[in-house]
């Protein structure tokens, strides 16, 4: 049983927001959206929300946060966001992955039969075959995937994560990631990505599949 987040006061719109992209996902329309903000503003808070409103119609929902403390470890995120879903009793028949879950044997242990290091080289296979996972466990249902605190992630966990946000439209995926509004390559993404200055918004569609929501104090 995964807690329920607590009401989050004065974030109306950014909370329609999240829903319209839970909603949308549900549908097929898969999506990202980033919470971007300064230490304590309230984006773990309003990534709950929408985890507990994905719990609420059903969806699969998967957490997992880049460490903030000891050494940077390679994909941090993903093995702590599919380890738990093992844990839940949540994984489901994996047939389907066909050659790709050896491939995530580099995330799940106990499918690694020793080549997994080997076969996940790449960001873009490793990052396909996170992209089918997630399919998978949100056929029929919808999948919701949080990522937190990408302003501190390694260089792997940023690629993987961008080859999802190339491809989760058509998908029934939902990505919510957060990250402070400092000088770092989560934060640079919009620049890198799409060809425009950083500017100082409160709301910016990047495009149908991806919206930036840079978080000011809440009224």
């Amino acid at each position: 049983m995964q807690p329920r987040s607590p009401a989050v006061v004065g974030r109306h719109r950014e909370i329609e927001g999240l829903h319209r992209l839970l909603a949308d996902a549900r549908g097929g329309r898969g999506g990202a959206v980033f919470l971007a903000g300064e230490p304590g503003i309230g984006k773990s808070r309003l990534a709950a929300a929408a985890a507990s409103s994905a719990l609420d119609v059903g969806m699969a929902v998967l957490r997992g946060r880049v460490g903030a403390i000891g050494t940077m470890v390679a994909f941090r995120p993903f093995t702590e966001a599919l380890l738990s879903l093992v844990r839940r009793g949540g994984m489901p028949a994996t047939d389907a992955l066909g050659p790709y879950r050896r491939v995530l044997g580099r995330l799940v242990p106990d499918w690694d039969d020793g080549t997994s290091h080997d076969t996940s080289a790449s960001p873009i296979l490793l990052g396909e075959a996170v992209l089918r996972l997630l399919a998978l466990v949100g056929k029929d249902r919808g999948c919701l995937l949080v990522l937190e605190d990408l302003h501190g992630a390694d260089p792997e966990t940023l690629a993987v994560t961008e080859y999802l946000l190339d491809n989760l439209d058509g998908q029934p995926i939902a990505l919510v990631a957060t990250t402070r509004d400092e000088a770092c390559p989560a934060y640079d993404w919009p620049a890198r990505r799409h060809s425009v200055a950083r500017p100082d918004w409160s709301r910016y569609r990047l495009s149908r599949a991806m919206t930036w929501l840079s978080l000011p104090q809440a009224a």
